[in-house]
């Protein structure tokens, strides 16, 4: 597990324990690392574990722990039937109180309680503050829950909604399913110009109720941890973690595959409608008109070969085109591009 240099205060003291010893730079981050990690490393396999962690070599390794034998800096725990390498915190004068500090259990993450719970509440507002774009993928939610939204939009906030599509519904919900879409179609249509100008809703058109009722943004994602046969996202546990966890960079890609499966209402923006779908049904059409006049000038086996072959490039080519359209149109109006995000 990683660990930030911030995160706790002790991290301080091993950090001046380890720069009053003449150490190597790989000895240096080996020696912290086991500092911080209560279990060590087997001493069969240290070798090949501290490559690695060093970027270099076995030899290099081997050479970089027996400097750290040489000064005591590191001892053997033989009481497991495995003989493992630790720290030797007496040796960097670091004393019980600050050991048990450094191997504190810590998260890379925030458990934040039930989604609809007052601190679950209480962080979407602070969510909502946010000065970058936001995205949330929706459950069946109603538009009022996001009280905020209007003064995000007056601030010039950008959000992104992702709504799911209807065929996703249990047929016993489409009801309310269709009085929360219309309610949300409501708002923004008819409602006051900066939710137009600031605020976007479109349909998840891929399978995407495992990351309902979550968000992200720029330098944190809220993922709602729930089972999958749960029937409601409110049994859930809210967690947030930051943009330098790996669990972000997870959310991260299947929120982008939401993103580019995504299409806008016609309710809403019917020019875009219209041009998701032409474009979609620009590749067949053509490979259809390929494939009569190969079949026109040749035999009908060629045709078909040939009609594959194009076909192929065009659902690539199609991809590339579709993250590209989204990427330039978003990167015109906002600064945290999901298409494209570097990190």
């Amino acid at each position: 597990m990683n660990r930030r240099d911030g995160d706790r205060p002790a991290i301080g003291d091993l950090d001046l324990a380890i720069a009053r010893h003449d150490l190597s730079d790989g000895a240096k981050k080996l020696l912290k690392e086991l500092a911080l990690d209560p279990h060590g490393m087997p001493r069969s396999s240290a070798q090949a574990m501290v490559a690695p962690f060093i970027a270099s070599t076995n030899a290099s390794s081997a050479e970089v722990l027996l400097e750290l034998y040489g000064k005591q800096l590191i001892c053997e725990d033989c009481s497991e039937s495995e003989p493992r390498i630790q720290a030797n915190y007496s040796a960097l004068g670091l004393n019980d109180v600050q050991r048990l500090a450094l191997l504190s259990p810590t998260n890379n993450f925030n458990v934040i309680g039930r989604p609809h719970s007052p601190e679950a509440m209480n962080a979407l507002h602070q969510f909502f503050a946010e000065d970058d774009i936001i995205y949330l993928l929706l459950g069946v939610t109603s538009p009022e829950v996001f009280d905020a939204l209007d003064s995000r939009a007056i601030a010039r906030r950008h959000t992104v909604f992702l709504f799911p599509a209807k065929r996703f519904i249990p047929s016993h919900l489409l009801p309310h399913y269709q009085e929360v879409l219309t309610a949300w179609i409501h708002r923004l249509r008819d409602g006051p110009r900066y939710l137009r100008d600031h605020v976007v809703l479109r349909l998840a058109t891929a399978p995407s109720s495992n990351i309902f009722t979550t968000a992200l943004s720029a330098s944190v994602a809220r993922i709602n941890i729930n089972r999958i046969a749960s029937p409601s996202t409110r049994t859930g546990t809210m967690v947030t973690v930051d943009r330098t966890s790996t669990l972000y960079q997870l959310f991260l890609e299947r929120v982008r595959a939401a993103l580019r499966s995504s299409r806008p209402l016609f309710h809403l923006s019917p020019w875009r409608s219209v041009g998701h779908y032409f474009a979609r049904a620009a590749w067949p059409v053509t490979l259809a008109a390929i494939g009569i006049a190969c079949a026109t000038f040749t035999n009908v086996a060629s045709a078909v070969i040939s009609t594959v072959a194009i076909g192929m490039f065009a659902i690539w080519l199609s991809d590339v085109l579709q993250v590209k359209r989204w990427t330039t149109y978003y990167r015109e109006q906002y600064s945290f591009d999901i298409a494209r995000q570097q990190t």
